[in-house]
């Protein structure tokens, strides 16, 4: 989880803005090989603007070791 607070003093220009941005990760690493790690991870994030929907990605790594 990461969180970003948005001051008041930001907040009170505009009507659009929550006081938090929110972000969830979830990561695993698999390891193929001495040499090889599979890694897989999704992420979550809510905006701190109230009309922007939220952002979900998915994500693939190889690492190869040599």
């Amino acid at each position: 989880w990461a969180g970003s607070h948005i001051s008041g003093d930001l907040r009170d220009l505009t009507d659009e803005l929550r006081s938090w941005e929110h972000a969830f990760e979830v990561y695993y690493n698999y390891m193929l090989t001495p040499a090889m790690h599979l890694s897989a991870s999704s992420q979550l994030i809510r905006p701190a603007i109230e009309q922007n929907d939220n952002a979900w990605t998915l994500g693939m790594r190889l690492q190869l070791d040599f």
